[in-house]
C-alpha cells in the first residue's frame, strides 16, 4: 500500500514539475499576430477657438483595432499610430481631490471630462492615417 501511494505521489510530482512549465511555457513567445506598423501622426487641437492645454487624443483603427493614444500639450500632438480610417477620441480630464466618506481614508480621486461626449465617447471624429504617416491633422472640440 505504502509504495502505491508513494508511485502516485512520484506521479503527480512529475506532473506538475514537467506537464505545468511545459504547458506555461507553450503560451509565451509570439501570438501568432502581426505585429501593427505604426506611422507618425500630428496636428492641433483647438478646444472652443484657442489650443487645448492638455489631454489625449486617441486612434481607433478600424481595421486592425489598435488604439493609439498620443498627448496634447499646448494644442499640438505628434505620435505615431496605426496607418489606415481612424475613429478619433479627444479628451481632456481635470482631476479633483474629494473628502472620502470613509473616515480615515485617503481623499478619492474624481476624474471630470471636460469635453462634450461628441468628441470622445461619442465621437464622429474621424482620421485618415497614410501608410507614410498623416502630419498635418487639425481638431476643434468644444468644451461641455
Amino acid at each position: 500500500m505504502f509504495h502505491l501511494e508513494l508511485r502516485m505521489n512520484r506521479c503527480v510530482l512529475w506532473s506538475v514539475l514537467v506537464l505545468v512549465p511545459a504547458i506555461m511555457a507553450s503560451g509565451c513567445g509570439k501570438s501568432g499576430r502581426e505585429e501593427v506598423k505604426k506611422v507618425p501622426v500630428s496636428g492641433t487641437v483647438n478646444q472652443d477657438g484657442k489650443p487645448m492645454a492638455t489631454g489625449k487624443i486617441t486612434f481607433k483603427n478600424k481595421k486592425t483595432t489598435t488604439t493609439d493614444v498620443v498627448d496634447i500639450k499646448d494644442g499640438k500632438f505628434s505620435g505615431e499610430a496605426a496607418p489606415g480610417q481612424a475613429r478619433v477620441e479627444i479628451t481632456n480630464k481635470r482631476e479633483t481631490k474629494e473628502k472620502n466618506p470613509v473616515g480615515g481614508m485617503e481623499p478619492a480621486t474624481i476624474s471630470e471630462e471636460l469635453i462634450a461626449p461628441e468628441f470622445n465617447s461619442k465621437s464622429t471624429l474621424t482620421a485618415t492615417v497614410g501608410d507614410s504617416g498623416a502630419t498635418d491633422l487639425k481638431f476643434d472640440v468644444k468644451s461641455k
